[in-house]
């Protein structure tokens, strides 16, 4: 059988998921939950839709993108009846959007809340939400000033929805009043017409975990982003079977995120197989998933076979996991995309090995009872000193290793 799709990924710091969540904001479907008025804002102070030299175009619209369905279970991605649609004009500035005035204010705290929105548009770009509100004790202030803004880290992909999730935070007494919702947050000088861009299920709470996951293994940054520095990064990466060692060249020019999707690893039922990777930096970790129920995500419970270190522990598996593992063979998995790293991985890097150590990973046995073969290297860095580090074989003495925490998508940012 072929171990197809070996995925490098490089520098992924995620979040951690509430388990349990404070609801600051009820979820706004523009069906069942009410607000007070809905229109436009721009924060530029001579816009033509503050001086009201125009009229801005934002309502509700019955759902016209039931047609785009999730590819892992044929479902609609919004099956929503209503969305609200907006007009992005040209002749507002980056920062012009949908203002949805809410019913009931909410109070900001020096803690971040987490402000949700779905968002359909037809150009690429990043997104923004802004805080529209006053302090408690000035009456006479102006519900308009803006009391945060925070714009996405990466752009938003066109035609699909994807959901947006920013942090919210400011001095006590502050309350907000409106949310602004900006699907485009670029410069309008090279649009020459423009846009109708769709927004829902705008929420508040205190996760900062999305609750949109589509696709398989959705990942939280820009696929094209391109690396910031030279003095780190991915350049090999191989699975060793039967002392074989079969290799991926990370191609140049270098990206965070590569897709390996066209590389193919060979292995049959039963065969241990060893990761292993060769990067530029120092101190820094690999870590194998296996999609063993095709799911088109990675739980880490059951699915993260194999990592270079973890709570000062390397993870193999044990005679029971390998007698288990060795039955009917393997198939070939569908088209995959990589999932990240799990976040209390990247929060327990600071419990570093000596950088003199082998960035090694452990054996893994190719499991028997699983129709899918996907898997993932993902290599966090975490020192700025430059060196080069080749990975050795693991060491057959055994430990064993804590359970590592839920593998759940990053908001962008």
């Amino acid at each position: 059988m072929k171990l197809q799709h070996l995925l490098p990924v490089a520098a992924l710091a995620l979040p951690l998921a509430a388990s349990a969540q404070t609801v600051t904001l009820p979820t706004l479907d523009f069906e069942s939950t009410a607000w007070q008025s809905l229109g436009v804002f721009d924060t530029w102070e001579a816009s033509p839709f503050r001086t009201g030299a125009l009229t801005g175009n934002c309502a509700l619209l019955s759902n016209p993108t039931t047609g785009e369905l999730n590819p892992i279970d044929g479902t609609p991605v919004n099956p929503s009846a209503k969305v609200l649609a907006v007009q992005r004009s040209r002749y507002g500035s980056n920062t012009f959007g949908a203002r949805i005035t809410l019913n009931q204010p909410f109070d900001l705290t020096p803690t971040p809340k987490y402000v949700h929105a779905w968002i359909h548009t037809p150009k690429a770009g990043r997104a923004m939400i802004i805080g529209l509100g006053k302090r408690k004790d000035r009456p006479g202030q102006s519900d308009e000033v803006v009391q945060f803004a925070q714009i996405t880290g990466s752009s938003l992909e066109a035609d699909r929805w994807q959901e947006i999730v920013l942090p919210a935070a400011g001095n006590e007494g502050v309350q907000i009043h409106s949310l602004v919702i900006v699907p485009h947050c670029e410069s309008p000088h090279d649009l020459t017409e423009d846009f109708a861009a769709y927004i829902d299920n705008v929420s508040v709470n205190d996760s900062p975990a999305p609750s949109l996951i589509t696709g398989y293994y959705p990942i939280s940054v820009d696929k094209k982003q391109a690396y910031t520095r030279t003095d780190r990064h991915l350049d090999i990466v191989r699975l060793s079977v039967d002392g074989k060692q079969q290799v991926f060249n990370v191609p140049t020019p270098r990206t965070v995120y590569t897709d390996a999707g066209t590389a193919e690893f060979f292995a049959k039922a039963g065969d241990v197989v060893t990761p292993s990777v060769t990067y530029n930096g120092t101190w820094m970790h690999s870590y194998v998933y296996l999609d063993k129920n095709q799911d088109g995500k990675f739980d880490p419970d059951t699915e993260l076979v194999s990592y270079s270190y973890y709570k000062g522990k390397q993870r193999r598996p044990n005679r029971e996991q390998r007698q288990h593992h060795r039955a009917a063979p393997l198939h070939r998995s569908r088209r995959p995309r990589p999932r990240h790293l799990p976040p209390a991985l990247q929060d327990r890097l600071g419990q570093q090995r000596s950088p003199s150590d082998p960035p090694t990973c452990s054996s893994t046995v190719v499991p028997s009872s699983t129709s899918v073969s996907t898997y993932m290297v993902s290599t966090p860095l975490s020192r700025s000193t430059t060196s080069t580090a080749k990975s050795s074989p693991p060491t057959v003495r055994s430990s064993k290793a804590s359970k590592p925490p839920s593998a759940n998508p990053s908001p962008s940012r």
